[in-house]
């Protein structure tokens, strides 16, 4: 950063001692202006500006009424929160007819400087119903591996470049469930790394990729939580395509991350009744 400093939009009347500021979606930016008539200070007003022209209209006029509008925040559905020191309220504003509503007024409100939004915290992600398998031989009736993949490590934190390392999980969450379940094993022996986890705290599956956090044993004594990332783009036998499916894991501590395509095995993403391939034909689960 260079901390240049560019003019968008100076020098109008009665543009005066212009104070909160925020920008709307569409990218034009209001500010709010207040009045001191000791400093030349132009009558209360709020302003829109086009950072590309630099031009300036009035969005609500000091007619209205405003007294010291300063602080100022727009709302997702284009309204505009502006708080009047002057009048010790909070206003929302009609970002096309300028005409103010009041929110709230007197009693704490002081001096009022200023307002932000208050959003809803934002809810933790829920696991997805499904099914999401990895690893070499998979039973024909359980859809389950039977033996390890492997992958070929591309690049990482504290692996050897183009070294392989081998996996094998299980991984389900059916609804109503409390968390998924299933099991995981990888190995990187050139790292000397063994991640092992038989505890999950979510899966999501979105089409042919999947992600899936837990608690693994690091080495035989560490606990560790981790993350697992897997797309399925190739069918069995992936040695015989072009495409292969990804494969990555991390420890969310930043101790060790490796990720690579898989060389040997495949990895499925689904619902439990279209693990084996082909899926029915129709079937909405098939991705």
């Amino acid at each position: 950063m260079l901390g240049t400093q560019t003019p968008v939009s100076v020098g109008a009347q009665p543009f005066g001692c212009p104070f909160g500021i925020d920008v709307e979606a569409g990218g034009t930016i209001l500010t709010t202006v207040f009045t001191y008539f000791s400093y030349g200070c132009a009558p209360s007003a709020i302003f829109r500006a086009n950072p590309g022209t630099g031009q300036q209209s009035v969005v609500s006029p000091h007619s209205i009424g405003w007294s010291q509008p300063f602080g100022m925040t727009t709302e997702p559905d284009g309204s505009i929160l502006v708080a009047d020191e002057g009048h010790r309220g909070v206003y929302r504003v009609n970002p096309v007819t300028g005409i103010p509503t009041v929110i709230s007024q007197y009693g704490y409100l002081v001096n009022p400087t200023d307002v932000a939004l208050a959003l809803p915290p934002p809810q933790p992600p829920v696991s997805t119903p499904g099914l999401v398998t990895g690893g070499s031989k998979f039973n024909r009736f359980t859809g389950e591996p039977e033996d390890d993949g492997w992958i070929a490590i591309n690049g990482g934190k504290n692996v050897y470049r183009n070294s392989t390392a081998s996996f094998r999980f299980v991984i389900r969450y059916d609804r109503g469930d409390t968390e998924p379940s299933g099991y995981l094993t990888f190995t990187d022996s050139n790292a000397k790394v063994t991640i092992e986890s038989k505890s999950y705290d979510l899966l999501i599956i979105e089409r042919t990729h999947a992600s899936f956090v837990g608690t693994a044993v690091v080495n035989g004594e560490f606990k560790r939580e981790f993350r697992v990332e897997v797309d399925d783009l190739a069918p069995n036998n992936a040695a015989l395509m072009d495409v292969r499916d990804n494969f990555s894991i991390q420890l969310l501590d930043g101790s060790y991350m490796a990720s690579g395509q898989v060389l040997k095995g495949d990895i499925q993403i689904g619902q439990p009744y279209c693990l084996l391939r082909p899926c029915p034909a129709g079937d909405a689960s098939n991705p």
